[in-house]
């Protein structure tokens, strides 16, 4: 699915939030200290740093819906992932898995 300008709307709002209140972590003077701005960029833009953020989340979430799915790019990547206990490390499941 491709993002459109009510997605856009919906992520700017909770930036603004994060802004504004910070989380229950991160005070929000915290927050504006350390993000700037955010910026919209289109796939027609090619910009390289979402193209390797394609490259790398595609795979890994196949590999998490599927795991016993033949999945060649996540085999290229899967060296470069820290896994302890068989488990992947740092990654976020939204929803929880049981």
């Amino acid at each position: 699915m491709d993002r459109g300008k009510r997605e856009d709307k919906n992520l700017l709002s909770y930036y603004q939030q994060l802004l504004e209140k910070g989380t229950y972590w991160v005070a929000a003077e915290r927050m504006k200290n350390h993000m700037e701005c955010l910026d919209f960029k289109w796939k027609a833009d090619d910009v390289a740093g979402l193209q390797i953020a394609d490259l790398i989340a595609y795979p890994l979430t196949r590999h998490v819906l599927n795991p016993q799915e033949v999945n060649l790019a996540y085999d290229v990547l899967e060296p470069n992932i820290f896994v302890e206990e068989g488990k992947l490390m740092g990654l976020k499941i939204y929803p929880q898995q049981p």
